[in-house]
């Protein structure tokens, strides 16, 4: 559980950033989130060139720019429109169509539409892989025919739960409520980034998330500069008199010439992190290590030598968030 909220943390944290820098994403989903092999991750395909709004009668659009399998949807229901509900967006996309206005985007994304997009992964996350929304399920959702609740259900935090604002007839975990705000079917409700990660602080994500780990891991990244492999030395010494003729001798074809090379793996970028860590575990133990001392039965050491002899290779390879699941 606390990868996935480790997850959830920096995906809420990218977009905070990205927002405070005045950018918005427009296609967050599983797939343009990138988890490496030590769980850090990066967002991807930020999609300014992708429409805002989207016929609500017409699944073209969607099915082009958005979802081709039709499994998923994590677009805000306000990003659909009928020309008798949004004559003005009707209107607009009208004239970009026809090139009286030049302009890539037919409106801004805003946060609140990012905001719900985010919480459909997040569900996701803690859903292991289950999608939150198809696109038949979200305009059910839109016309308030679909509830998310019991969706929700598996969800957990140590089996507390409590009344929240936000549905005060249910009894709701603190991961529940976050993700029913940030799909709050008024957009007005849905909070800001900052709100988000404010209000979760200790309750869905630990303190320690805040005040060490996530910048203490973004350390981690800066790697060292990658030392040249290297090269066979010859086992006879080099000359500087250059070769010719009169004081080359002449040796038998079939004679190996033989040279020394080293074999010994060189330290790649995972065995730095790793050695990074053990020297500061010591500064960093307070913060992740529990007060509460172990029961008896946990204090078996077990002692474990590895006897097999591997060349070491880099491990750079990282997966999109939907394939953890696959």
């Amino acid at each position: 559980m606390v990868e996935k909220r480790w997850i959830a943390f920096q995906l809420l944290n990218a977009l905070r950033d990205a927002r405070n820098r005045k950018v918005s994403h427009g296609d967050i989903k599983s797939e343009n989130i990138l988890v490496t092999s030590w769980n850090w991750i990066y967002l991807t395909d930020f999609a300014s060139y992708k429409p805002t709004y989207l016929p609500l009668n017409d699944p073209t659009d969607f099915s082009y720019f958005f979802d081709m399998s039709g499994r998923t949807c994590y677009i805000a229901p306000e990003r659909f429109y009928t020309p008798e509900d949004n004559p003005e967006i009707s209107a607009m996309k009208s004239k970009i169509a026809q090139n009286e206005i030049h302009r890539k985007r037919d409106g801004p994304v805003t946060e609140a539409m990012d905001c719900f997009s985010a919480g459909c992964v997040i569900a996701e996350l803690f859903l292991e892989g289950a999608p939150l929304f198809n696109l038949p399920r979200l305009f059910q959702y839109k016309r308030g025919e679909y509830k998310v609740e019991h969706v929700l259900d598996p969800i957990g935090d140590e089996g507390v739960k409590v009344r929240f604002l936000y549905a005060p007839l249910l009894s709701l975990t603190f991961a529940q409520n976050l993700i029913c705000q940030m799909i709050s079917l008024d957009a007005t409700n849905r909070p800001t980034f900052d709100t988000l990660l404010h209000t979760s602080r200790g309750t869905v994500f630990p303190e320690a998330f805040y005040s060490y780990f996530h910048n203490y891991v973004s350390t981690l990244n800066d790697l060292a500069t990658e030392v040249a492999p290297p090269q066979p030395t010859p086992i006879f010494p080099q000359s500087n008199i250059t070769p010719s003729i009169s004081n080359v001798s002449m040796r038998s074809t079939n004679t190996p010439i033989v040279v020394e090379t080293k074999t010994d793996a060189l330290p790649n970028n995972s065995d730095r992190r790793i050695a990074r860590i053990w020297a500061d575990y010591a500064s960093m133990e307070s913060y992740i290590v529990s007060d509460t001392p172990p029961p008896p039965d946990s204090a078996v050491k077990v002692e474990y030598t590895s006897t097999m002899n591997f060349t070491s290779k880099p491990y750079q390879v990282r997966f999109s968030l939907n394939t953890m699941f696959a």
